[in-house]
C-alpha cells in the first residue's frame, strides 16, 4: 500500500480554466494522453476524476489524477485516507481535504491528487473510490466509485 500526499486547496470550486493548470498540465504541452471519469451516484453530487500522462525522468510515464466533488452544494470534514487510488490493483491513498461550499452553482470541489511515478504503459484499469460515509439530497452515500480503462 502506498501512501500519496495530497495537494488540492480545500472547498475552492475548480472551473476548466483552474483544471488546465493543475496536476502537470491538462491541455498543455507534454501530456500524452489524457481524460475523466465520473460516478454515478443519482444525487446531484459525483465523484469526477481527471487523470493525465506525462514523460517524466527517463522518458518514463507519470501519471497525474485529480479527484474532485462535482456538486451545487457540498459540507464535508476533511477525511484520514478516505480516497483509494487503484491502477491495476495497486492501491494509493490520500486524505480528502475539508469542503465547504454553499453555491448555488455547480462547482468542482478539489479532494486530492495524486501522482504515480513509472506508471506502466497500454490499457489499465483505474478505479478511484471516496470513503464519503454521509447523505447529499436526502440519499446515503457510503462509498462513491469512479472506475474505466485508461490508456497510458
Amino acid at each position: 500500500m502506498k501512501k500519496t500526499a495530497l495537494s488540492a486547496r480545500a472547498g475552492i470550486p475548480l472551473d476548466d480554466a483552474a483544471l488546465a493548470g493543475v496536476a502537470g498540465g491538462f491541455g498543455e504541452a507534454g501530456v500524452l494522453s489524457s481524460g475523466t471519469l465520473r460516478s454515478n451516484t443519482g444525487t446531484q453530487m459525483d465523484m469526477l476524476v481527471e487523470w493525465s500522462v506525462s514523460l517524466g525522468a527517463g522518458d518514463t510515464k507519470v501519471l497525474h489524477v485529480n479527484v474532485c466533488a462535482d456538486a451545487y452544494a457540498l459540507s464535508s470534514s476533511q477525511g484520514s485516507q478516505n480516497i483509494s487510488l487503484y491502477l491495476n490493483g495497486e492501491r494509493h491513498l490520500a486524505s480528502s481535504s475539508a469542503i465547504d461550499y454553499t453555491g448555488t452553482a455547480r462547482a468542482q470541489l478539489p479532494l486530492a491528487s495524486f501522482e504515480i511515478l513509472n506508471a506502466p504503459g497500454g490499457p489499465n484499469q483505474l478505479d478511484v473510490e471516496w470513503f464519503f460515509n454521509g447523505s447529499y439530497g436526502g440519499t446515503e452515500l457510503v462509498t462513491i466509485t469512479a472506475s474505466g480503462v485508461i490508456n497510458i
